[in-house]
């Protein structure tokens, strides 16, 4: 069955629909805009709503693995929380917090990300980390 949903990121104020059929295995699925319901400033003028939908899922995508990256990378940042079924999360330790921007207009726009109440050094190592997992381009890390 064709699913759809709107759903609106925390990376911008877009608010796009999707579809998926569920019939598909969820590691084979694939998600496409059906509507785009508001188009926020920084993405205005895109070409198309297919562009438009990529462009702000990646975006998503990319805020949501530096943090994912930056936490497995460093433990030392992090606490491990267990919920009543037994799972278990990370979130980062008290003081410190991931904050993140995007500069620029449009379908390529970069990403900037802080980690508040993390020294300059260690900074410098979730850089250089981010840079080896591939995430270089378009990113900056604010020290």
């Amino acid at each position: 069955m064709i699913r759809k949903t709107t759903w609106s990121p925390d990376t911008c104020e877009c608010v796009l629909e999707f579809e998926w059929d569920d019939a598909v295995d969820p590691e084979m699925r694939t998600h496409s805009v059906s509507q785009v319901k508001k188009t926020c400033a920084d993405h205005e003028g895109i070409a198309s709503e297919g562009v438009q939908f990529t462009s702000v899922m990646a975006e998503n995508k990319t805020k949501n693995q530096v943090m994912k990256k930056v936490m497995d990378d460093f433990p030392d940042l992090v606490d491990e929380v267990v919920d009543e079924n037994g799972g278990v999360s990370k979130k980062f330790k008290p003081g410190i917090k991931y904050e993140y921007s995007f500069k620029g207009k449009g379908e390529n726009r970069s990403i900037e990300v802080d980690f508040v109440g993390v020294d300059v050094l260690k900074k410098s190592q979730i850089e250089a980390s981010l840079s080896l997992g591939g995430f270089e381009k378009g990113l900056n890390v604010k020290k």
